[in-house]
């Protein structure tokens, strides 16, 4: 796993450096900070360019400046990158520019080969005109080349552009409608959020959810290769007018990659909507069940006041947890994590969301104004990187879930020391520890200030926070450990118990054994005089058998085989007496005749051949016939 190397203070400080110092913050906050694999990436006012910033690289080296080949000619209050960095838009309501990242090249794998100054291809998107200014901009992430780029303007329109070489064009639009009156009923379209793809036999749909103030959410069905629709509104359950009587500004689809996805709506004054998504919608109807309203606790000592405080809200997804996401405004940060079981079916009204204050930049309503410019989280390993008001960068480790989540476990029963021998005790003790409630870091402004009776409310609130979630719980803890431990000694006892009497059986087993080895050695030694006697009385009844043995049988067939052998050599010897007896007289009758021989001396040398090899033919078969004589004689 990589080290984030802007968890040194010492770094976060010369990247403070390099953005500037801001005298006079806005009064709404931002989102120029954005992050994708190990690169953060900045807005940087002061110099008109964007700061990239690696969070792998040491030294220098890890600071680099994107500068636009045309500077964009609106202000930014908005930057994202897309899917894998290969391009930066930058936007505010006047106008939307994108700006094209170069490929990362070299032994780190920097941008552009790791130079610090890089001059980068830049394209005009929009600009604002007839009043129709830039609600949200996000690049759609079915596309592979990452250059299509989805805008939301002020009269409901919904853009879909392509970028080029050299300029860009819009290739789908869908309109909502929308004009002056619409915008003051609340009838016009403040954001939108693309949803978990869908699978299907063609390709991939990304739907894209689009929120109106008035609460009212439409869909589109934003695939890539054919023509887009507006479908809704979708139908909200239940049917509660004060359920929707707030204003709302931003929404944002969490969840969905296990089970049912969640459709998160933000309010204007810091109340947030929760809604499970009801069937499909790209297959089928779709509806929302609201099933939850969370109202965040914008300040520590805002929350005592009755004033109704505008804070609008702005959504951002946590991309380290799949059912977490992250709640900017203009008074800090907040941590939400839906504990509702995506994979569900059916929901459960004793399960709350957990929400964690992180940053309060405004803890007092007199206190001036300071809000963030924006928050982005990098993993692994998960962190929060949150840039303030004055272009601090404060970073934050994320907490996994099954550390601080109260909802997570079941709650402890009543019985106190009547613990589960099945329950592990490292989760009970995570759970004793799990806290309610939070406090938040306060970093205000630096001209703010704070009376004595509010430096004494926030210390107090600190206290009650400190013995409440901390101190209080030690004692619980102690009391579950000490439990634990009485648990463990029983066990102990009843297992040192168990281990004496099974020594004492296993005494018992080897006198066994031993025993029932002598019974077998002595069964062994009878054994083998029995089968010895057996033997003996074997032999002695087949001896007297009358029957031949099989010996006897085998020797039989064998002085068979022999007689008919030496019949056939009977035969042999025979017919060569007979050509002996027939060339002698021939012999003689030659002789009676004194016949001259009219032989050469190689015919005469060819004779005494046939002759000598016929004797030693003759010599041989006398030889056998002897041999023969003599076995019959045996």
């Amino acid at each position: 796993m990589r080290t984030n190397s802007l968890l040194d203070p010492q770094v976060r400080q010369a990247v403070s450096d390099q953005l500037g110092v801001i005298l006079q913050p806005g009064r709404q906050t931002s989102s120029i900070l954005d992050s994708v694999d190990d690169h953060l990436f900045i807005w940087n006012e002061k110099s008109q360019s964007v700061l990239a910033v690696s969070l792998s690289a040491a030294g220098e080296s890890r600071f680099q400046t994107l500068n636009f080949a045309d500077c964009p000619q609106h202000a930014v209050t908005g930057l994202r990158v897309s899917r894998t960095g290969r391009w930066i838009a930058l936007f505010s309501e006047d106008g939307v520019t994108a700006l094209e990242v170069p490929r990362r090249s070299g032994p780190e794998g920097r941008f552009g080969g790791g130079d610090t100054e890089l001059l980068c291809r830049s394209i005009s998107v929009y600009r604002k005109r007839d009043d129709r200014s830039v609600k949200k901009v996000a690049w759609h992430p079915g596309c592979q080349a990452e250059n299509h780029l989805l805008l939301l303007t002020s009269d409901g329109s919904l853009c879909l552009s392509l970028l080029g070489d050299q300029m860009c064009r819009v290739v789908r639009k869908v309109s909502l409608g929308g004009g002056r009156v619409s915008s003051a009923l609340g009838e016009t379209a403040v954001d939108f959020s693309f949803g978990p793809a869908v699978e299907t036999d063609a390709a991939n749909i990304w739907p894209i959810f689009i929120l109106c103030a008035d609460g009212d959410v439409y869909h589109v069905n934003g695939d890539l290769s054919a023509d887009w629709s507006i479908e809704g509104p979708v139908e909200t359950l239940p049917q509660h007018e004060e359920n929707y009587s707030e204003e709302l500004c931003s929404v944002l689809v969490v969840g969905g990659k296990s089970g049912r996805s969640i459709l998160v709506a933000a309010g204007v004054k810091g109340t947030i909507r929760h809604y499970m998504m009801l069937g499909d919608p790209v297959n089928g109807k779709l509806s929302l069940y609201l099933y939850e309203k969370v109202e965040l606790d914008l300040g520590p000592l805002n929350s005592t006041t009755e004033t109704n405080i505008a804070c609008p809200l702005r959504l951002f997804p946590d991309l380290s947890s799949v059912n977490r996401y992250l709640v900017l405004h203009d008074a800090g940060l907040h941590q939400v994590e839906l504990t509702v079981p995506l994979s569900g079916e059916l929901l459960d009204n004793q399960l709350e969301s957990v929400v964690e204050h992180l940053v309060c930049t405004r803890p007092t309503l007199e206190a001036p104004h300071a809000p963030p410019l924006g928050v982005t989280v990098s993993y692994p390993p998960a962190v929060i990187f949150c840039l303030l008001a004055d272009n601090a960068l404060h970073v934050m480790k994320c907490r996994g879930s099954a550390t601080w989540s109260t909802a997570q476990y079941p709650p402890l029963s009543d019985g106190g020391g009547g613990v589960s021998a099945a329950d592990d005790i490292e989760e009970r003790v995570r759970r004793i520890f799990s806290r309610d409630s939070s406090q938040p870091l306060i970093l205000a402004a630096s001209q703010t200030s704070i009376s004595q009776a509010q430096t004494l409310e926030l210390l107090s609130r600190g206290t009650e926070t400190l013995q409440k979630e901390y101190i209080s719980k030690l004692g619980d803890a102690r009391e579950e450990l000490s439990a634990h431990v009485k648990l463990l000694q029983g066990k102990k006892q009843s297992q040192e118990t168990l281990l004496s009497r099974l020594e004492a059986m296993r005494t018992d087993l080897r006198r066994n054994a031993e025993a029932i080895s002598e019974k077998y050695e002595d069964v062994k030694d009878r054994g083998s005089d029995l089968a010895a006697r057996v033997e003996a009385v074997l032999a002695k009844v087949q001896i007297k058998v009358p029957a031949a043995s099989d010996a006897e049988l085998k020797m039989a067939r064998d002085i068979k085989l022999i007689k008919n052998k030496m019949e056939q050599v009977r035969i042999a010897t025979e017919q060569l007496k007979e050509k002996e007896k027939y060339q002698r007289y021939q012999i003689e009758n030659v002789a009676k005749q004194n016949r001259s021989c009219m032989l050469n001396k190689d015919q005469v040398e060819n004779m005494k051949e046939v002759l000598q090899g016929n004797s030693i033919t003759i010599t041989g078969l006398v030889k056998t016939i002897t041999v023969a004589k003599k076995d019959i004689s045996l």
